[in-house]
C-alpha cells in the first residue's frame, strides 16, 4: 500500500472494512486508495502485528464496521483467512458490498450465499473513474458516506468549560519538551502504597506522537488493587472503582497542578470483549484510564510486551470485561481474554495518559 494512506485507526466513527488476499496487494491497493482519497474511512488489516491475536483484532474490526467491502479474485477464493472474513461479515448481517477485481466463477454454495449481495464487476470498467462512479452509486456505501459526513469529530478550542462536560479544558500549553515515539518522560510522584519509593519521579513510554498529542503508558505497575472493589461484584469501566480512583485520587494527588496543564481529558470507547462479547458499557472521557486489548496493537504490542517483561511480567489490568461483567482482562505476558474476578486485590494497575505536545 501507498505510505500516504494508511487504515483508519479507531471504532468511535463509522468505516469500512476492506477484505482482501494479500497477494492481490496492488489490485486492492488502488480501490483502497481511491475511497481515502474520496474521505471515506476505511480499514483493512495493513500493518497488524502478526505476532499476536489476529483472529480477534480482525474480528473486533468487522463487528464494530459500518460496511462490508470483499475484493474477490482467484487468490480471495482460496484464502481460508479471506472467506472467514466474509463469513463472520455475514453472521454479524454487515451490509456487504462484493467487488470482483477479475473475472472468476464462484462455487456453487458460495454463490448461492451471495447471489442476494450487491456486486460491482470492476474489470468490466475502462477506467477508474468510470468504475468509481458506479462504486459510489451503491446504495449501502452511499448510506455509509452519509453517516460519516454526518459523523462530528469533538474538538476543544479553548479553556471555557463545555457544558455537557464540565471538567474538559484543553490544556493551555504543552509539555515543554520535545517527544517522540518511544521515549520515556517523567511526570508526577509516586504516593506511599506504590511499588516505588514515595515521591520518586513516575516513568512513562511514549507510545505513540502524532498530531501533538503523545499516549503515555507508565513504565511501572504502581500498584496491586482490585478493578472494582466490590466482593464477588460486576462492574463495567465506566462504573468501576478503579476507575474513581484513578480519575480523582491519583490524578489529584499525583500530578502537580503545572503538569494537570497538558494532560488531556479524551475520550475512550468502551468496547466488548473480542472473544466473548461480553458488553463493554458506555465510553468514557477520562484524563487517566487502562489500555485496552486493541490498544495493545495499536500502539506497538512488542513495545508494551517489553515494559511488561520489565517488570517481571506482573498482571495488570486492561479496561475490557472478561468472558463476563465478573471479570476484567488483563495482560502479563499474554493477554488473558476470560480475565480475573473484578474484585481480586492482587492485579496490578498501569494508568495510561495522553499528553499535549507543543
Amino acid at each position: 500500500m501507498n505510505e500516504k494512506y494508511v487504515p483508519y485507526r479507531g471504532y468511535d466513527a463509522p468505516y469500512i472494512f476492506v477484505s482482501y488476499a494479500h497477494k492481490d496487494g496492488n489490485k486492492a491497493s488502488e480501490v483502497i486508495e481511491k475511497l481515502q482519497m474520496e474521505q471515506y474511512r476505511v480499514w483493512y488489516d495493513e500493518g497488524i502485528d502478526p505476532g499476536t491475536e489476529w483472529d480477534e483484532n480482525i474480528a473486533e474490526h468487522i463487528e464494530n464496521c459500518e460496511y462490508f467491502i470483499a475484493l474477490l479474485s482467484r487468490e480471495y477464493l482460496v484464502s481460508s483467512n479471506c472467506k472467514d472474513e466474509l463469513n463472520f461479515a455475514r453472521e454479524l448481517e454487515k451490509p456487504r458490498l462484493l467487488i470482483y477485481l477479475e473475472d472468476i466463477q464462484l462455487p456453487g454454495g458460495m454463490r448461492m450465499r451471495l447471489s442476494r449481495l450487491q456486486a460491482i464487476h470492476k474489470y468490466k470498467y475502462q477506467s477508474m473513474e468510470l468504475f468509481f462512479e458506479k462504486l459510489a452509486e451503491t446504495q449501502g456505501l452511499e448510506k455509509c458516506h452519509e453517516k460519516q459526513k454526518q459523523e462530528k469529530t469533538i474538538i476543544i478550542e479553548s479553556t471555557e468549560v463545555v457544558q455537557e462536560t464540565p471538567r474538559i479544558t484543553i490544556p493551555r500549553q504543552g509539555y515543554p519538551y520535545p517527544v517522540k515515539s518511544g521515549d520515556t518522560v517523567y511526570l508526577g510522584k509516586a504516593l506511599p502504597g506504590f511499588f516505588l519509593a514515595e515521591g520518586e519521579d513516575l516513568a512513562w513510554r511514549v507510545l505513540n506522537c502524532e498530531d501533538r498529542k503523545a499516549v503515555l503508558l507508565c513504565e511501572n505497575v504502581l500498584l496491586n488493587m482490585p478493578y472494582h472493589a466490590v466482593q464477588h461484584g460486576s462492574s463495567d469501566w465506566e462504573n468501576c472503582t478503579l476507575r474513581k480512583w484513578l480519575n480523582n485520587d491519583f490524578y489529584e494527588q499525583v500530578f502537580s497542578d503545572s503538569e494537570k496543564e497538558y494532560i488531556l481529558w479524551r475520550a475512550h470507547p468502551s468496547r466488548n470483549n473480542p472473544k466473548y462479547r461480553t458488553p463493554g458499557g458506555a465510553d468514557t472521557i477520562d484524563p487517566v484510564f487502562l489500555l485496552d486489548v486493541i490498544e495493545l496493537t495499536v500502539y506497538g504490542f512488542e513495545q508494551i510486551t517489553e515494559i511488561a517483561r520489565n517488570n517481571g511480567n506482573i498482571s495488570w489490568w486492561l479496561r475490557n470485561p472478561g468472558f463476563s461483567q465478573n471479570f476484567a482482562m488483563n495482560f502479563g505476558w499474554r493477554v488473558h481474554y476470560g480475565g480475573l474476578q473484578v474484585d481480586e486485590p492482587a492485579v496490578g494497575v498501569r494508568p495510561a495518559i495522553v499528553i499535549q505536545t507543543r
